[in-house]
């Protein structure tokens, strides 16, 4: 950890069953870890703009979290679930990558 990465996150991944003959269903509980204890930087982010509707009961902005962590390419996926050091789950909606590292956009899992 680091005073410009302070948390700590694990990323897991949905793998498909691959035994011969057999089709399974891969739940949220059978990810695989693809890499843990990496430090990186949690922050809140609101969708911009208003819906088209304009109807009174409308929710204007949605809520998104940008996970970055530094990692080399391939590391996180679209899909991807990462875990953060609270117990907080995360589904990678959009996974950038750069040579500083990741940007993720993610929504948070409630369970």
């Amino acid at each position: 950890m680091s005073f410009l990465f302070p948390r700590t996150i694990s990323i897991y991944r949905n793998l498909p069953n691959t035994s011969p003959g057999v089709q399974g269903y891969n739940y949220p509980n059978e990810n695989t870890v693809v890499s843990s204890d990496i430090s990186a930087s949690i922050q809140l982010w609101k969708e911009s703009g208003s819906n088209p509707a304009g109807l009174p009961g409308d929710v204007s902005k949605r809520v998104y979290w940008r996970i970055m962590f530094k990692g080399g390419a391939g590391l996180c996926l679209d899909g991807d679930v990462i875990h953060d050091d609270l117990g907080q789950r995360y589904q990678v909606t959009a996974a950038y990558w750069n040579f500083f590292g990741y940007q993720c956009l993610c929504e948070r899992l409630e369970s």
